[in-house]
């Protein structure tokens, strides 16, 4: 699992946006990615606030589709991290 998810060591700093209204809380997420040839992606995933309330966190993510629609079958479908972050979001 460590080589599909991992967390990285320091998020690059990205000077905070203002805030909304009193007693909000901006939570910013930012991805880049890119295509490791096939069906296989590898994504960085990072979060911040603007108010610095939560450390900065950043992640690895490596993707990739089934045999039957071309991938090699190595990592979840990127499906599965929507419908995770979808599922956990409900609970």
């Amino acid at each position: 699992m460590a080589e599909i998810v991992r967390k990285l060591e320091g998020a690059p700093a990205v000077a905070p946006r203002a805030g909304g209204p009193p007693g909000t809380n901006e939570i910013r997420i930012r991805v880049s990615a890119e295509c490791l040839g096939g069906q296989k992606k590898r994504g960085e995933v990072w979060g911040e606030t603007a108010t610095g309330a939560m450390r900065n966190s950043r992640w690895e993510m490596l993707c990739d589709e089934g045999t039957a629609v071309g991938g090699e079958d190595t990592a979840p479908p990127p499906l599965a991290y929507l419908s995770a972050g979808i599922q956990g979001e409900l609970l």
